[in-house]
């Protein structure tokens, strides 16, 4: 008797750990962002300079090694290019290090230091910079950011369903080039759609590993 009320007990506080951990990986803050290696997404990309549609495919590769810090490997294809970025994810945010893109031949180029996509907390009105050098292959340029976050709950509508998304609005100059962006991230999915002067990528499917 005294065996089976032990067992009962090992199994209650195993299922109450295993439900606290599952809860805190429910919560995850890191998971709008999700990097694990084999998750895949296809964005339907509308080229706004002629109204052109193409499809995008987006996969998480094995992590790689550079300058002895690991990071995630996401690679894109389309019917344009193929590029690869190198990308860290911490308790701080998510960093974008490096960047290869593949038409002809292959180019890397490098954010110095690395430029954070997402700060943490995901909170409405939260605000970050980044200053720093967008090294290209020919020459460097002087770069910056300025992101917030405009929206922690907004309805977001794509080809792949519904989705309630943080608003992450991008102003960025790289030299003497402007450019902004809005990007609206789901828990659990990650980029949902993504809106530039040049396109508008909004996902069509996914599969997170």
């Amino acid at each position: 008797m005294l065996v089976r009320k032990s067992s009962l007990i090992f199994i209650v506080c195993l299922l109450a750990i295993l439900f606290s951990v599952s809860m805190s990986i429910a919560v995850d803050k890191n998971d709008y962002y999700p990097l694990t290696p084999g998750s895949e997404w296809v964005m339907q990309v509308t080229l706004l300079e002629d109204n052109s549609v193409i499809e995008q495919k987006i996969t998480i590769e094995k992590p790689e090694v550079y300058e002895g810090i690991t990071y995630s490997v996401m690679k894109q294809i389309d019917p344009k290019n193929k590029w690869t970025a190198l990308i860290l994810k911490n308790e701080k945010g998510v960093y974008w290090r490096k960047l290869s893109i593949n038409k002809f031949i292959t180019l890397d180029s490098y954010f110095n230091p690395q430029a954070p996509y997402l700060q943490f907390p995901l909170t409405k009105g939260s605000k970050w910079e980044w200053q720093g050098v967008f090294v290209l292959p020919v020459s460097d340029k002087k770069a910056s950011m300025k992101l917030e976050i405009q929206n922690d709950a907004e309805e977001v509508t794509v080809p792949a369903g519904k989705f309630k998304c943080v608003k992450v609005h991008i102003n960025k100059l790289t030299g003497d080039e402007a450019d902004e962006e809005t990007d609206w991230y789901a828990p659990g999915v990650g980029l949902v759609k993504l809106k530039s002067k040049k396109y508008l990528k909004e996902l069509k499917s996914y599969n997170i590993k």
